[in-house]
């Protein structure tokens, strides 16, 4: 009789050492389903903020070369005494392609500027 609770004993232990095994199992498959997730998730941000910086450059460089095209007529003799042409409008028009263009920081010299980046500067893709 006790030969057959010891019997009884080692079954209901390997029993839980099989359950231990299986819990470890599950617990390492959905952890590394949460960092597959997490990756995929940081891929995804990381290729939204590469697509939003290309918009920002081909916005600032359409915005250059709307201005230049402006300057062109006006050097041409083409009037341009619209208000919307004006050189201050014109000014105005490049500091907004300089501020939304996402390398204008590589284009100023070491040491240059506010020391204040903003959010779009200071994101890597």
């Amino acid at each position: 009789m006790v030969a057959g609770f010891q019997s009884f004993a080692r079954e209901i232990k390997t029993e839980r050492e099989e359950i231990d095994q299986r819990h470890r199992e599950i617990e390492d498959e959905m952890r590394r389903r949460r960092e597959a997730q997490q990756k995929a998730e940081e891929e995804r941000v990381r290729a939204e903020r590469l697509e939003g910086q290309v918009a920002n450059w081909r916005r600032a460089q359409s915005i250059r070369d709307y201005v230049a095209a402006i300057r062109s007529h006006s050097d041409r003799g083409v009037p341009t005494n619209n208000p919307r042409f004006s050189e201050d409008t014109l000014a105005w028009a490049l500091t907004l392609a300089d501020r939304i263009d996402p390398l204008s920081s590589l284009r100023r010299p070491v040491g240059e500027g506010d020391g204040d980046l903003g959010e779009e500067e200071e994101d890597q893709f």
